[in-house]
């Protein structure tokens, strides 16, 4: 358990959720993994952003960092400082955090832009099963 209470499966689920679900929030979780190593904890959103800004290609506009603390990937440290527009976080448990984004990038498939899920008997990739569901459901030329 870690020292919040949530257990380390429980934050790579949050990690696997965010993948599956939200991935515009992985950029920002990699930024925050970066920036927890280069600067330690705890480390201010502000400096999440400017992490982001000096990595070429990745998006800079994030309001704050309460979706990955809702999530249980980081928690707030002390009090709002700067007249309560900079907030300091900690990683719950950083090394599960690592782990699960290193199995992300292991992963030997990946969806394409253009794959759409379909939800029926259990997730399907169309992309994948696309002349299953042509020959279904196209007549025969």
């Amino acid at each position: 358990m870690t020292p919040m209470g949530i257990s380390t499966p429980a934050v790579r689920m949050a990690v696997a959720d965010i993948a599956a679900n939200d991935g515009r929030w992985l950029p920002v979780l990699r930024a925050a993994v970066a920036c927890a190593e280069r600067v330690g904890e705890p480390f201010a959103g502000a400096w999440v952003r400017q992490e982001m800004a000096a990595t070429p290609g990745m998006p800079t506009s994030i309001p704050n960092l309460k979706r990955l603390v809702t999530l249980g990937i980081l928690k707030p440290e002390g009090e709002a400082t700067r007249g309560g527009s900079r907030r300091y976080y900690v990683f719950i448990d950083r090394p599960a955090v690592v782990d699960a984004l290193r199995e992300l990038d292991e992963r030997p498939y990946r969806r394409s832009p253009l794959s759409f899920l379909a939800v029926g008997d259990g997730p399907v990739d169309l992309a994948e099963n696309a002349e299953h569901y042509l020959a279904d459901n196209l007549p025969e030329q």
